[in-house]
């Protein structure tokens, strides 16, 4: 952002705040005050609120962003984000957020917690072993 904005010549003051609005939407935690943070951030985290079958298209959407990762580290990794947002006493700062996307976005996200959940632990993990089967390998000769 700083490096187009800057080429097509734009203010520095707004290059910076542009810069640090992106940088808000990491983890979705503005500043207490940061009017612009709060409204970026909820816009940002408004997907979550989506009707269930919206919601499903943008989960596959993540998975496939993140498609290098086995099912297990993504599912892991995944509950580890989800969780971390719903410990939160709001997932959106401003009062229309609230209002409008909080209950439907938790359930949506209670929801996938709950699937990945299963899917992990019903996932056989991974042997340790080198060759990867369940017993050794046979014995030569």
């Amino acid at each position: 952002a700083h490096r187009l904005l800057a080429l097509l010549g734009k203010d520095p003051g707004l290059i910076s705040e542009v810069v640090r609005l992106v940088g808000v939407t990491r983890d979705h935690r503005p500043e207490p005050g940061d009017a612009n943070g709060a409204v970026l951030s909820d816009a940002d985290l408004s997907t979550l609120a989506g009707a269930p079958e919206k919601y499903l298209a943008y989960t596959s959407a993540v998975r496939a962003e993140y498609w290098r990762y086995p099912d297990r580290v993504f599912r892991a990794g995944r509950l580890r984000v989800l969780r971390s947002l719903l410990e939160s006493p709001h997932l959106f700062h401003t009062e229309f957020g609230r209002a409008h996307w909080e209950p439907r976005a938790r359930s949506n996200m209670l929801a996938e917690v709950d699937r990945l959940s299963r899917e992990l632990a019903e996932e056989p993990v991974p042997s340790r072993r080198p060759w990867g089967g369940a017993a050794p390998p046979p014995a030569d000769g």
